[in-house]
């Protein structure tokens, strides 16, 4: 039978730049480490050819720009400190990681690729294909090889980000201590993509059997249908950024995005106190009243109107938000108690790492036993949400109300978001030098560390090992055996069922 010609797309997860470079490592080993016969090894090659690494991982506008020695030492930081660290401490902190870990059930190695600006021109997609001003991102996508069905994956850096240019022009890796704090975060933010591109493959890729789709006849689903399926099988985009933001210090990061949620459209004034009133009224009508931007901050909106850049407010900060209090009802339900206590007045009093961290385990967990992302979240909130799409319209604004012509609100996960943002107001407010990080990676919700990475310390790691290679590496883990949950179907369904049940549903909707 012939290859069905469809395009897929490589997902591209990437933070845009925010300030300016890198800084660098030396010893020790982390908890999932490669022997030190096999670091000594390796260092006697590096002997032979100090520039070898170089030559693998780096274009040449990255050669050309900082040259040998420069690179030298970013390929050293990154695959000898911050990449193994940031893996390490991912399947440390969540069980459902670590559980995944022992069983063989997260990548072995990755690819990277470093540019400055732009990528060599060479035929090669992801090198021609890159992202300029980013610091650094993951590329996933499923692909054929002899027909037979794999996943694939690459780090990328823009090391232009990292960088200065001096009165003659030279190009210089500026090395300080923000810019190594970004670095530490946004690694922890993207690999957290590429763990669940293992983990949670069904709904990063939106396949849940990417080689019975790919040699589907047309008589049994169309490419227009495929494509519509792919889009109910494929995570929401507040989804997938929502639960990597709760790894990367998030806050600081974005805190011109989460200032704006105190923004009163009434008196356009700034509060220090969010009501539940204002941020409703907030949340439905920025990016679309006069005066308020183009930002948008509504997750149903931003998912009908994708724009560049009218969206990194619903998906990186509202998606944010959305997977905290997913998590906080995912402990509810398991314990009987959320992560976030409420004092009399109705305010945060505290809020539990331990328990967040927990929950959101919780969720990747049974995505990755089966069910999909519709069951989770109707269970996890006791059925007051059917369905994903029930809670990305309802989610903070409720229902619609035809006689006020204006939203309802949905009382509890409005509760939570204006109490988060109250919270995390005044944990600000007590210092104006630093600023909360809002990371389940800390040891407190409200730990102003820049980094959850230690500065001067090499690491290594068992789990998505840079290896000699700059393009898309495949991953250790098949496709072949993927029972996990996607949106609204599962792999755990051969795909000529979930096929019959995606017509069944479209018919039913028309």
């Amino acid at each position: 039978m012939a290859e069905r010609k469809k395009i897929f797309g490589i997902g591209k997860h990437f933070v845009p730049k925010r300030a300016a470079a890198v800084l660098y490592a030396v010893m020790l080993t982390g908890s999932f480490g490669m022997s030190v016969f096999a670091a000594e090894a390796e260092e006697a090659v590096m002997e032979d050819d100090p520039y070898r690494l170089v030559d693998i991982y780096c274009s040449q506008s990255a050669k050309d720009a900082l040259g040998d020695d420069q690179l030298q030492t970013l390929v050293d930081l990154i695959v000898t400190s911050i990449e193994p660290q940031a893996v390490n401490l991912l399947v440390e902190s969540f069980p459902c990681f670590s559980d995944a870990a022992a069983k063989e059930e997260l990548g072995r190695e990755i690819g990277l690729y470093i540019y400055y600006g732009t990528g060599d021109q060479d035929g090669i997609e992801e090198h021609e294909d890159v992202a300029p001003g980013s610091y650094a991102y993951v590329l996933g996508a499923d692909a054929l090889e002899e027909d037979e069905s794999v996943y694939k994956y690459l780090i990328c850096m823009d090391a232009e980000t990292l960088s200065t240019v001096d009165e003659m022009d030279h190009a210089l890796l500026d090395m300080d201590d923000q810019t190594r704090i970004q670095v530490d975060t946004t690694f922890c933010h993207e690999l957290f993509h590429a763990f669940m591109d293992d983990y949670n493959r069904v709904g990063m890729s939106g396949y849940t059997d990417f080689g019975s789709y790919m040699f589907s006849p047309d008589e049994m689903i169309t490419v227009e249908e495929g494509d519509r399926l792919i889009e109910e099988v494929r995570f929401p985009n507040w989804f997938i950024e929502g639960l990597a933001g709760c790894v990367g210090n998030i806050y600081p990061a974005d805190l011109q995005l989460f200032q704006e949620y105190h923004y009163d459209i009434d008196t356009q004034q700034y509060l220090d106190t969010c009501t539940e009133d204002q941020l409703r009224r907030m949340y439905v009508n920025m990016g679309y009243m006069e005066g308020t931007g183009t930002d948008l901050y509504d997750m149903e909106a931003s998912s009908e109107d994708n724009t560049d850049g009218h969206v990194n407010g619903s998906t990186y900060v509202s998606g944010y938000m959305a997977c905290l209090y997913l998590a906080d009802l995912a402990c509810r339900q398991a314990e009987g108690s959320g992560a976030v206590t409420f004092d009399q007045n109705g305010d945060i009093e505290s809020i539990s790492i331990e328990k967040l961290r927990e929950g959101l385990s919780e969720i990747l967990y049974r995505l990755h036993q089966g069910d999909t992302l519709d069951e989770v979240i109707c269970e996890v909130s006791g059925g007051v949400y059917e369905n994903t799409a029930d809670f990305t319209k309802r989610f903070i604004k409720g229902v619609y109300n035809e006689e006020t012509q204006d939203y309802d609100g949905d009382p509890d996960s409005l509760a939570f978001c204006t109490g988060y943002l109250n919270y995390m107001n005044r944990l600000d407010a007590m210092d104006p030098e630093t600023h909360p990080v809002g990371s389940v990676l800390m040891d407190d919700f409200g730990s102003t560390q820049p980094t959850p990475l230690e500065k001067d310390t090499a690491a290594s790691s068992d789990f998505y090992r840079i290896i000699e290679d700059n393009t898309m590496t495949t991953s250790t883990v098949s496709n072949e055996d993927l029972q996990d949950g996607g949106t609204s179907y599962s792999g755990r369904d051969s795909f000529e069922t979930v096929v019959e049940m995606f017509k069944a549903a479209d018919h039913a909707e028309e």
